[in-house]
């Protein structure tokens, strides 16, 4: 059986994936594209495969759904075309966390998260905490941004105070980012138990949040007073993860 109309009534209810609220109460997300849906299937996240008529595909899974190109045309985001859709489970993560952390306040960009995510897992911080009011992971422009590293990562969503009283409890070092009240980034080594706190787009890390850290550092640069978070948390994880 092929489905080819639109007005499905099980393809409307997937389209309303792409609303956060609808993800939050179905417990489900879509990934568009081969590589993402791969990127799923490899991690044991896929659950559905929608994938277009008279596309080959190599993926083993008993749920697939074969389309017309209006209905995958309908379920995607983008302009680009894309062959495949996959429907994935929004799971919780492991209780236990690893040596490195990344910690987003406020980053609300779902571009900057994605990228952040992505870049976490090529350095090691594989370990993720966002506050509530960051970007929600399940943002089609976020998976996109992440190349998949969503799937690889442990991401969880608490109140940036709290998580950072928590780890300095457990011997974590947490070092927030700042331009005042902060040294520069080549003065600190990396240890064992490392946390970064990067903050909001324009407003930065409150200083609530900053005077609750080991210490702030900031990125010595030339010309401008300040790095995009993406990049200066790229920075940041480049310098700890290439130090012992």
């Amino acid at each position: 059986m092929i489905i080819t109309s639109v007005n499905n009534e099980y393809i409307k209810e997937l389209n309303k994936l792409k609303i956060k609220k609808y993800r939050d109460q179905k417990h489900l997300f879509l990934v568009e594209g081969k590589h993402l849906v791969q990127e799923a299937y490899k991690t044991n996240k896929l659950k559905q495969l929608i994938i277009k008529q008279g596309i080959e595909y190599d993926i083993d899974l008993k749920d697939i759904i074969v389309v017309s190109d209006d209905v995958i045309r309908k379920l995607s985001t983008t302009v680009s075309t894309i062959d495949m859709i996959g429907v994935c489970e929004i799971v919780d993560n492991d209780a236990l966390f690893g040596d490195k952390i990344i910690m987003l306040d406020k980053v609300q960009d779902p571009g900057n998260v994605g990228t952040i995510i992505r870049t976490a897992l090529a350095f090691g911080f594989k370990d993720i905490f966002l506050s509530y009011d960051s970007a929600d992971i399940h943002n089609q422009k976020v998976i996109r941004s992440s190349q998949g590293a969503i799937f690889s990562t442990n991401i969880r969503y608490f109140n940036t105070k709290e998580v950072i009283k928590m780890l300095k409890e457990h011997g974590y070092i947490v070092y927030g980012t700042a331009l005042k009240d902060s040294k520069a980034l080549s003065n600190f080594k990396s240890v064992k138990k490392l946390a970064l706190v990067f903050g909001n787009e324009g407003q930065g890390i409150s200083k609530e949040i900053l005077d609750t850290t080991t210490a702030n550092i900031f990125i010595e640069i030339a010309e401008f007073e300040s790095l995009n978070v993406a990049i200066a948390a790229s920075i940041c994880m480049y310098h700890f993860a290439s130090k012992d």
